[in-house]
């Protein structure tokens, strides 16, 4: 026994010594989903009967550093061993007839694990001939598209600018290249065709990213729901799926727009300071912050702006008495809470109709030389022209002289009793006396 496993191991010595020295190649294809039991091929192209051994064969395509070893089977009925090389520690998948040179599988075949396989075989009679044999797995396409994960979840600004990518997970595919991932396509979901799908390779993989492809509006849609599919280089093709829900962020592109541009309201001149006046509305296509809305009363230079004012509702109130048969306007703006906040505008137009009250009946007495409402013309600035007194039923109200700015009243110790004084600067030529050659009223 030891002496022929030396001599054994003397021919192997000797064929790895001659290997390089291959004189013939034989090529065989087999497809992955052969059964185990599948006949190749024969190693000379056809069937040999030899009730000897006719070749010894070996795997050069592994590692030769490995150990080899030959399996003695059990004797045949030739009364010889039938020998199989095989390579230790690995899985097997082909094995040699020495006798008939058949080769065949003895293990399920996958391609995505090993796409061929090398064969020396040297015939041990005649002239020692080598041949180097292939065996190419034929790849089916046995796998589909995977995505590493099903379902993905974006939220994409709708200001987001044309071409802008988000990575989608990884798709892959257990075939070879003719059968891996080839396309994608979303199958539904995509309104007006806002996205589409780009892919590159990256490590050897098709990476598919989401690109920006349209104008997203919030306002329009603020929600998309895409079924995203892989396909495959078969015929017909493997798919695999994503389901990518994408939810539209809000931008402040939208300001607040009122109900009117033009309010109006009526109001009786004896209305009682903070009385609600009208309510004014705007509203905000936007949600969040981007749609919560303030009022302010826009400042001018009208005097009517200290008359009212606007609550965070936008109800205007009065700020203080109203005079009979006056028009106020009143710009109304409305702005939202956005960064950077927008706004728009509404104009209030409040008529103030007569009083349905008597007014207060005052008591005048002039303080001059004729005792009646004619002033001399040398009457000095700052001179008192008249004592006013409201009744004692109307203390609490207020006097408001109208018609002139060069008489102003003064209000007393006593609340209810004014001075008028000469105060109008426009009127005099020094400061100090009235012009002589002009007849003045008030």
């Amino acid at each position: 026994m030891k002496i022929q496993t030396k001599k054994k191991m003397k021919i192997l010595l000797f064929f790895f010594s001659i290997i390089q020295a291959t004189v013939c190649l034989t090529r065989f294809t087999v497809p992955e989903s052969a059964q185990i039991g599948f006949r190749i091929g024969w190693i000379s192209g056809k069937q040999e009967e030899s009730v000897a051994p006719k070749y010894f064969v070996v795997f050069p395509d592994e590692q030769t550093s490995k150990i080899w070893s030959i399996l003695n089977l059990e004797k045949t009925k030739y009364g010889e061993k039938e020998e199989l090389l095989t390579f230790q520690g690995l899985e097997k998948f082909l094995k040699v007839d020495e006798r008939s040179g058949e080769i065949s599988t003895i293990a399920h075949l996958d391609y995505e694990k090993r796409s061929k396989f090398e064969i020396v075989a040297v015939r041990v009679e005649e002239s020692g001939e080598t041949i180097d044999i292939l065996v190419d797995v034929d790849d089916e396409n046995d796998n589909a598209p995977s995505f590493a994960d099903s379902n993905v979840k974006f939220e994409i600004s709708e200001f987001a600018q044309l071409g802008t990518s988000f990575a989608l997970p990884t798709v892959s595919d257990g075939d070879g290249p003719k059968f891996d991932v080839h396309r994608f396509v979303i199958l539904q979901g995509n309104v007006n065709n806002v996205f589409k799908i780009t892919a590159r390779k990256v490590n050897e993989q098709l990476q598919a990213d989401l690109v920006v492809n349209g104008q997203l509006d919030r306002e329009f849609r603020d929600k998309y729901e895409l079924l995203i599919e892989a396909q495959d280089g078969g015929k017909p093709a493997k798919t695999g799926q994503l389901r990518c829900s994408i939810e539209i962020v809000d931008a402040n592109d939208n300001a607040p727009v009122f109900t009117r541009s033009r309010y109006t309201a009526s109001v009786s001149a004896n209305v009682s300071i903070g009385s609600n006046i009208i309510t004014v509305q705007a509203t905000d296509a936007d949600i969040g912050e981007n749609s919560r809305i303030s009022y302010e009363i826009k400042k001018t230079s009208s005097p009517s702006n200290s008359n009212f004012a606007i609550s965070p509702s936008g109800v205007i109130t009065t700020t203080s008495g109203l005079l009979p048969a006056s028009t106020h306007d009143v710009i109304v703006v409305a702005s939202d809470h956005g960064n950077p906040p927008l706004s728009s505008s509404a104009v209030v137009t409040i008529s103030v109709m007569g009083s349905t009250l008597a007014s207060p009946p005052l008591d005048i007495i002039w303080l001059v030389e004729s005792n009646s409402a004619h002033l001399p013309e040398n009457t000095t600035l700052g001179s008192i022209v008249a004592r006013v007194s409201i009744a004692q039923m109307y203390r609490d109200t207020k006097l408001r002289l109208l018609g002139t700015s060069s008489l102003c009243p003064q209000q007393t110790d006593q609340s209810h009793v004014y001075l008028l004084l000469l105060c109008g600067i426009w009127l005099f030529l020094s400061g100090k006396t009235i012009f002589r050659d002009k007849k003045l009223e008030f």
